[in-house]
């Protein structure tokens, strides 16, 4: 989710208010000195902090969440991110601001959320690194059938645009022709990152989808 700062004004709570808290998901701890989800002329609003701090409890905590989205099982949370001010505290340190927080671009296959492995990305970026799963719909990530031809055709979408790649006669020449191509825009993004450690992620990716190549 993106998350926008929309003039968010901290309005403190008094202690007892700060005691009544229930644990968030069953996990975190929300330790913020003020209301970080205040009614604002009839509308709640959400401390951009506490936003990105709930979506990641929610996606390690939220069983009915978990079950839409299998792929988050055995996912876990670096200890003293369980305290809302401890995560906020780390998330002030980072360019954060209309980006996702991201926790496998620099670890591929990660699933632990912590200092080490997590930043911030672009949404773009994130949808560039959004593989579907081979198993997803008949055909391979990028391949479709055209009846027309008897052919199978494979795509890439770069920024929101379908790029044809070709027609192929087997369906794997078509997947191969995705992967190849997928993963030379990864690294045409990657010499682009000022941040080496995003850079080398974003190689690791690359190199995992090449090698998928048969």
């Amino acid at each position: 989710m993106k998350i926008i700062v929309k003039n968010f004004i901290e309005k403190p709570i008094n202690a007892q208010a700060l005691s009544n808290r229930k644990l968030v998901y069953g996990a975190g701890t929300n330790d913020a000195p003020y209301a970080t989800q205040p009614m604002l002329s009839g509308t709640r609003v959400k401390c951009p902090y506490y936003t990105v701090w709930d979506n990641m409890l929610k996606r390690v905590y939220y069983a009915k969440f978990i079950i839409r989205q299998p792929c988050y099982v055995g996912t876990s949370i670096h200890k003293p991110w369980l305290s809302f001010m401890a995560f906020r505290a780390w998330m002030e340190t980072q360019q954060w601001q209309n980006k996702v927080l991201d926790k496998d671009l620099i670890d591929p296959g990660n699933k632990h959320y912590s200092p080490l492995n997590c930043c911030f990305i672009e949404q773009s970026l994130n949808n560039l690194m959004t593989i579907n799963k081979r198993t997803k719909g008949k055909y391979p990530a990028g391949v479709t059938w055209n009846n027309n031809n008897k052919q199978f055709v494979a795509r890439l979408s770069i920024d929101t645009k379908r790029v044809y790649l070709g027609d192929f006669v087997t369906e794997q020449l078509a997947s191969n022709a995705y992967l190849e191509a997928k993963a030379n825009h990864i690294i045409d993004i990657a010499y682009q990152q000022q941040d080496v450690r995003l850079k080398a992620g974003l190689l690791l990716h690359a190199t995992k989808l090449m090698g998928e190549i048969v």
